[in-house]
């Protein structure tokens, strides 16, 4: 890249390079393993025969307070079934539809793979154990505009181990950064074609890189798990990772014909 930079460097007005995608998973460490698991129900008193009433309520309680939510902003709670259109592409056509420029734009319902855990016999123990493995659940799509990242999305499995993941796009954090930087823009699609002050738009990308993620997630996670705190012990809470992370650099030549 620098050496295309400068290469091309008189034909080119500006440059910016910061994030684009980034997706983060969150998960209990105590809850991602079966000994841990395990040791968790047994921290609850919870037998393994009473495990799957358990978890059902728990459930329950997730959707219940989820729909609740979605129903105190006045804002739509949907099932999807068997839809081949872009979850993202829905919530923007609703949010221009019901002209909401802040705060939650809806919720999707959605049946997907995921990892969780059930309660097996064992014959050679004649004992009931805990078993992960790969199933189908619900899952919960909580879609808003956020002051700072703009248009993004947090997803919560309604069923053990209740993980999370949250995805936002760099290039709507750069736009909302730079409004309240009143910096003028023109984006296309997701690119920048036209920044008025390259250098302050620079400057203001350089904050991405110190943004304290665990406080974040953290306070994003308290809106999309109600239930969260029937699932702490010992203080403990959710666990972050970057499952993926881009990062994409736009280039603004003098015309359009470089």
């Amino acid at each position: 890249m620098k050496r295309f930079l400068e290469k091309h460097e008189s034909k080119i007005i500006g440059v910016l390079s910061g994030f684009d995608r980034l997706i983060f998973r969150g998960g209990i460490k105590g809850l991602l393993y079966e000994a841990g698991f395990a040791a968790y129900l047994n921290y609850k008193n919870i037998l393994l025969k009473d495990f799957k009433v358990h978890a059902q309520s728990l459930t329950s309680e997730l959707k219940e307070k989820t729909e609740q939510y979605a129903a105190s902003k006045e804002r739509p709670f949907i099932y999807l079934q068997g839809h081949g259109k872009s979850k993202e592409k829905m919530a923007r056509e609703i949010a221009i539809r019901d002209n909401i420029t802040k705060g939650l734009v809806c919720i999707f319902s959605v049946l997907e793979n995921c990892g969780s855990y059930k309660v097996i016999g064992n014959r050679s123990t004649q004992k009931l154990e805990i078993k992960y493995y790969s199933t189908k659940c619900l899952h919960l799509y909580h879609y808003w505009i956020d002051p700072i990242f703009g248009l993004m999305h947090g997803r919560v499995q309604t069923w053990y181990p209740f993980n999370i993941q949250i995805y936002l796009n760099g290039k709507e954090w750069l736009g909302k950064m730079m409004n309240r930087e009143g910096l003028s823009f023109v984006k296309n699609d997701n690119c920048f074609t036209w920044v008025n002050d390259f250098d302050k738009a620079t400057t203001i990308l350089k904050k991405q890189t110190q943004e304290c993620w665990p406080n974040t997630l953290d306070a994003i996670m308290e809106i999309i798990n109600p239930i969260k705190d029937r699932l702490f012990t010992n203080g403990n809470g959710y666990y972050w990772t970057v499952h993926q992370s881009e990062w994409a650099t736009d280039i603004l030549f003098k015309n359009n014909k470089e």
